[in-house]
């Protein structure tokens, strides 16, 4: 008995022949498909190595303005029909736009775009580049990428016909690889365990839901912490005018945050309040459900005290925003245990009995450093 047969659509290539859907089809197979359907081409502008695909810059007059963009390479999704791998040739001109607006500016949006008219019902069949009117506005906004094509850039047009032009690029690459993370950061994996590179330069990992962090470059980012009081209803600790500094040093890999906190008092220094003192964990991070310890160092250098405490702090749990690092140091000179380091005290007009209690100074610095690592969300 005949087995029973069904082909829509021949290889690349069979019997001689090749239709425009095969050949589409074909080369699809280099490149990832679209999150939501796995036969759709994931869209994007192909890197180059002078990172200037599709540079644009302004051309025309104030009166009629327009954009001369230079060579490129993409890929458009077209839905129902694979995609399109399609090239720009240098020196092909520019591309006018519509006579400024009188009264508000205007964002215009230009695209790469592919037309089918025998396959989408257009009404011109090719590859063009097109600029797409915003509506003049005093705020005003670029319009939606209409179906069929890819972002490039975002024009805005003055009332004086200048042009201030934005990119809007974001990429694809060949099945398999790794993704360049530009104007896109929301975007979805193509696939479980998908990979990219996002724009702080860490390696990601799509788990299917969300991106996750697996590497992350061999550099640190940084921030101004702030550090505060608790007591009297809070307040900033003033670290004084010339010589102070405050600074983070933190890198963030996985679900693991390596971190360096370095506060110094300046000349004139008044002391900052009264209570315990603690600073806010860097941009971005929470912490798990159970409190975490790290390293920190005090060094007091005042006219009746100098000297070094070797101390912790604390990070409490499941915690983000203003405070999250909370030193602890040696109660006073001949008591080890550790207590929240606080400042100041309970008297204004002479020493404190701030943590550590010193003999007739407040325990300020110096210097306060915290160092190590802990396990965010």
């Amino acid at each position: 008995m005949a087995a029973r047969l069904i082909s829509p659509v021949d290889p690349y290539a069979l019997n001689q022949r090749i239709s425009t859907m095969e050949g589409r089809a074909a080369m699809a197979t280099a490149f990832p498909s679209s999150v939501g359907d796995r036969l759709l081409v994931e869209g994007g502008v192909l890197p180059s190595a002078d990172d200037a695909m599709f540079a644009t810059v302004s051309s025309g007059t104030s009166s009629s303005p327009a954009v001369t963009t230079g060579s490129g390479q993409c890929v458009v999704p077209i839905v129902g029909h694979y995609g399109y791998e399609c090239t720009w040739p240098s020196g092909q001109g520019g591309i006018a736009l519509t006579t400024p607006n009188v009264t508000n500016p205007r964002k215009d949006l230009l695209v790469a775009r592919v037309y089918n008219a025998a396959e989408s019902g257009d009404s011109l069949t090719g590859f063009y580049l097109e600029t797409i009117d915003g509506v003049a506005a005093s705020n005003p906004q670029p319009p939606q990428v209409p179906p069929g094509a890819i972002p490039l850039k975002n024009i805005q047009v003055a009332t004086t016909g200048a042009l201030t032009i934005t990119d809007r690029i974001y990429f694809t690459r060949a099945a398999g690889g790794v993704r360049r993370t530009e104007n896109d950061g929301g975007r979805a994996g193509s696939h479980p365990r998908d990979l990219r590179i996002s724009t702080a330069a860490t390696l990601d990992v799509w788990d299917g839901g969300v991106w996750k962090t697996i590497a992350s470059p061999a550099m640190w980012s940084q921030f101004t912490p702030v550090l505060r009081y608790t007591g009297g209803g809070g307040g900033v600790v003033n670290l004084g005018g010339t010589g102070s500094l405050a600074t983070c040093n933190f890198q963030i890999i996985g679900k693991r945050c390596d971190f360096s906190y370095y506060f110094r008092w300046g000349s004139g220094a008044p002391f900052g309040g009264s209570g315990a003192v603690e600073a806010n964990l860097p941009p971005g991070v929470t912490t798990p459900g159970r409190n975490q310890w790290v390293g920190a160092h005090l060094w007091v250098n005042k006219p009746n005290f100098v000297g070094d405490f070797q101390g912790e702090a604390m990070i409490p749990k499941s915690w983000s925003g203003a405070a999250g690092v909370r030193p602890w140091f040696p109660i006073n000179l001949s008591d080890n245990r550790t207590a929240p380091y606080t400042v100041q005290g309970v008297n204004p007009t002479g020493p404190g009995t701030g943590v550590p209690a010193l003999p007739n100074e407040y325990p300020e610095g110096g210097e306060l450093t915290v160092n190590g690592f802990i396990e965010i969300v």
